[in-house]
């Protein structure tokens, strides 16, 4: 199975680096699991469910945390900061998702607001990124 974007993943471990462990998909697409999320007994070998997504950079990147919601899904999430480029809002991974204004309505700090996941972007699944969805 490949990997997808914004959804849980069962993927082996393909082998161990000194800032975390690359876990593969059945067609050898690699991602990275840092150090932080990697469980005691990890084994090259075996397998793990993880969350993927896009790090700052755009990159894939793995983890064990669970967001509040999955592409496709709905969830109440709690704006963190509204600045310049939109809302950013707080759903459980170490980067916040960013809502641009012309997908939302008057947010403010603090306040939850529900949305549905979905990808945007060009349509190769490596680019695609994470986004809230009204």
């Amino acid at each position: 199975m490949i990997m997808e974007i914004g959804k849980y993943n069962t993927l082996r471990i393909a082998r161990r680096v000194d800032f975390g462990l690359y876990l593969a998909d059945a067609d050898g697409n690699e991602v990275l699991l840092p150090t932080r999320y990697v469980p005691d007994a990890a084994q090259e070998g075996d397998e793990l469910t993880v969350f993927v997504y896009h790090d700052n950079e755009g990159r894939p990147i793995a983890t064990t945390d669970r967001p509040a919601a999955t592409v496709g899904e709905f969830a109440r999430i709690r704006v963190r900061q509204v600045a310049a480029a939109g809302a950013f809002l707080e759903w459980g991974l170490m980067k916040d998702l960013l809502v641009p204004f012309r997908e939302q309505k008057n947010p403010h700090a603090g306040r939850a607001v529900a949305h549905r996941l979905r990808l945007s972007g060009p349509h190769h699944p490596a680019r695609r990124r994470l986004r809230p969805h009204r």
